[in-house]
């Protein structure tokens, strides 16, 4: 026997699956919850890596502050000196320790 489906049921299913289709891409598109997720643990990390080369470059400033002629540091000359170029005073001596 050919059962009749109403007009409504036909309607409430077509609603049914826009709803389904809007609700799945809200979830997994482009621009989704699951991708928005994702893009603010991208900017998390990279806030993190942001920090440490700040870090970084705060160390670098320091220390080309030592080198500045208004804040001249003969003792950062002379340890860079020693350990860049492996210069020594007269009255000074290398000793190599095997690893």
């Amino acid at each position: 026997m050919y059962h009749k489906i109403s007009h409504n049921k036909i309607l409430y299913f077509g609603f049914a699956l826009i709803i389904l289709y809007f609700a799945f891409h809200t979830l997994t598109g482009n621009r989704g919850v699951f991708a928005y997720f994702k893009i603010l643990n991208a900017i998390n990390t990279q806030n993190l890596v942001l920090k440490e080369l700040q870090n970084e470059k705060n160390q670098l400033q320091s220390q080309l502050n030592l080198l500045h002629p208004k804040t001249f540091s003969l003792d950062k000359i002379d340890e860079i000196a020693k350990r860049d170029l492996g210069l020594l005073s007269e009255n000074e001596k290398i000793i190599y320790l095997p690893h």
